[in-house]
């Protein structure tokens, strides 16, 4: 085995990139993350495969990351729980991350140190440039946007959050560490994951959106992240202005979560919003919520909030299955891990688990960029056409080189 005292030092980051492709290379559970608003960042790497199953629970203490789909049908487990065979971060030593290290195999250690030599480095692919849409696309699209308006005048939803994706060649390995880290150091206020699983391949996603979180204090949050319009550096957010269209669409969201605390009979919440965020070239209407659950007295709180919570009518729709029901017939394609949710358990104390909405799958030497919009009574077809390019392209400007275009 070749030690570090053999090359030069490598830097923290350089063992997440190190033991990301490593575990990649031997294909085995990995995922790198860096939470909102934190400088430190992760790497957990599960020798068991990924266990099928619920997620765990909030008062199991053991450091896991949650990975689930979109469609997370009951019975059929499509949940991940990536248990920590190692997990570091960079703000521990070089030896801490060494001696971590030192419980996985020998095939895959001296991987990584021969990733941090450079021996088994490949040339990597570059960015595509982000082609024109074809014609029929946009016709699909608009006219899946038609019938979901319809459906709703006839009074079979209230709401639809359609998607769709968009491929990119990609004939070599993406760079995708480095990926990571420009989105990490471009959107602070976001969740930036990459990740790797056999069963669902790799992606890399930046959401600002908590699904769930729980924290050392026993503080509980959730939020409502909805409505959504290009950022404009002229316009102070207190001074946005939103359509009806998006204030409906956001209190719909709001709402579904409220009545999500009335079916387990907690009224001791905290409700604070509207307002405008920012979220990279984006603004969205934001509604925070918390609960004290040592106050109310309910640690699981989290627990028994999660299967309630998603899909969200943020991602699905309202009602709930009368939507997913109009989505799977209709939508035409899997989401697979978008708009699913992803995130950190019992790490250090705290779990969070964010919706996967800002994010790109790598497979079989394409790129697939994903983006929804929520369909109401008011929507124009042109207008949530053009709200998904722009939704696709803000991670794919935030994956540039900050000295090459944008």
């Amino acid at each position: 085995m070749i030690h570090t005292a053999d090359v030069d030092t490598p830097t923290q980051a350089a063992w997440l990139e190190a033991a990301f492709y490593a575990a990649y290379h031997h294909q085995v559970p990995v995922v790198l993350w860096r939470l909102p608003y934190r400088t430190e960042q992760h790497c957990l790497i599960d020798l068991s495969g990924g266990s099928h199953g619920a997620p765990p629970s909030v008062l199991d203490a053991r450091p896991s990351f949650v990975v689930s789909p979109f469609v997370n049908t009951p019975g059929l487990h499509q949940s991940l729980c990536l248990r920590a065979s190692c997990h570091f971060s960079t703000h521990m030593t070089t030896a801490a991350i060494e001696d971590r290290l030192g419980a996985l195999p020998a095939a895959l250690t001296g991987s990584i140190y021969a990733y941090l030599e450079g021996k088994h480095r490949r040339q990597m692919g570059q960015l595509p440039a982000w082609p024109d849409e074809p014609p029929q696309e946009k016709e699909r699209f608009e006219a899946l946007v038609r019938r979901a308006v319809r459906a709703i005048g006839r009074g079979q939803l209230q709401k639809v959050v359609l998607s769709r994706r968009k491929a990119l060649p990609m004939p070599q390995l993406p760079p995708l560490s480095d990926w990571f880290l420009r989105l990490a150091a471009r959107y602070p206020h976001a969740m930036v994951t990459l990740l790797y699983v056999p069963a669902y391949g790799c992606w890399l996603g930046a959401t600002p959106e908590i699904l769930a979180s729980q924290d050392v204090n026993g503080i509980f949050r959730t939020m409502a992240l909805a409505g959504t319009q290009p950022y404009d550096p002229a316009v102070p957010l207190q001074e946005v202005a939103w359509r009806q269209k998006e204030i409906e669409e956001q209190a719909l969201v709001s709402r579904y979560i409220i009545n999500c605390f009335k079916q387990i009979r907690l009224r001791e919440f905290e409700e604070q919003g509207p307002r405008t965020v920012r979220a990279a070239n984006l603004i969205h209407l934001r509604t925070d919520f918390a609960v004290d659950t040592r106050a109310v007295a309910y640690p699981n709180l989290f627990d028994v909030m999660l299967p309630l919570l998603h899909p969200t009518s943020a991602v699905c729709g309202m009602p709930k299955e009368a939507a997913m029901t109009f989505l799977q017939k209709h939508e035409g394609y899997d989401r697979r891990l978008y708009s699913g949710f992803w995130g950190p358990m019992g790490i250090e104390g705290e779990s969070a688990l964010f919706v996967n909405l800002r994010c790109m799958q790598y497979d079989r030497h394409k790129l697939y960029f994903y983006a929804g919009c929520g369909i109401t009574a008011d929507s124009e077809p042109e207008k949530e056409w053009k709200e998904t390019c722009y939704k696709m392209q803000t991670l794919w400007q935030g994956l540039q080189d900050p000295g090459g275009p944008k």
